[in-house]
């Protein structure tokens, strides 16, 4: 058997990733799955074909022209259904089945924004095309969830080329049992009950027992 390193694999993926025209990205959180998610999934795929294209799901990663994929809650469930159209980051919500159909010939196809999928602006009224400019993303600070929404929690090539078990191995083959604890102290993680203890003194307190 063939082992490829982190590094290998990352490159692997961004080279599959460049046959594709666009990454479609449909929320498969349970709120956007209650209103109808894995229809839309399904009917990209059904219009895509019959335009004579074809759209390739994240695991399989097969010669296509589109990438369709889901990815894990991105936290606007009020909005949702979400589909978000990459490279260019266009975010359309409350999308219904019937609007795959305009999805796919306006945007995908010729470029073309479609106004009523975007969220607009309380103030202007102005239509916001991405998630940067929409003050419930805007105002987020996000660290361990920075890749909700952009890239598909199953698919484990898709995690490592986002450089996931980069530290894993570097704590695994670089550190001492010691230096990890202390990493975890500094960091200031703590658990989630009532008492908010230090995650890296419970390490650490477990790794000098006997």
């Amino acid at each position: 058997m063939q082992h490829s390193t982190l590094e290998e694999r990352k490159l692997h993926f961004f080279e599959c990733m460049e046959q594709y025209k666009a990454k479609i990205v449909i929320c498969g959180g349970t709120g956007c799955v209650a209103n109808g998610a894995l229809d839309i999934v399904a009917e990209f795929d059904r219009v895509i074909a019959e335009k004579g294209l074809k759209a390739t799901v994240a695991l399989q990663k097969e010669e296509a022209d589109f990438m369709l994929t889901k990815s894990g809650c991105q936290g606007f469930c009020q909005m949702g259904p979400l589909v978000t159209l990459y490279p260019q980051g266009t975010f359309y919500v409350k999308v219904k089945v019937s609007d795959v159909e305009r999805i796919v010939e306006e945007t995908l196809l010729n470029g073309r924004i479609i106004s009523d999928l975007l969220i607009h602006d309380d103030e202007t009224n102005e239509p916001l095309e991405d998630t940067a400019h929409i003050p419930f993303y805007a105002k987020q600070e996000r660290t361990t969830l920075r890749l909700c929404g952009l890239i598909d929690a199953q698919d484990i090539d898709e995690y490592i080329a986002h450089d996931g078990y980069k530290m894993a191995r570097k704590a695994v083959l670089e550190m001492s049992d010691q230096e990890v604890c202390q990493e975890i102290k500094d960091s200031g993680l703590r658990g989630r009950g009532g008492g908010g203890f230090s995650t890296g003194l419970k390490w650490d307190l477990t790794r000098v027992q006997p």
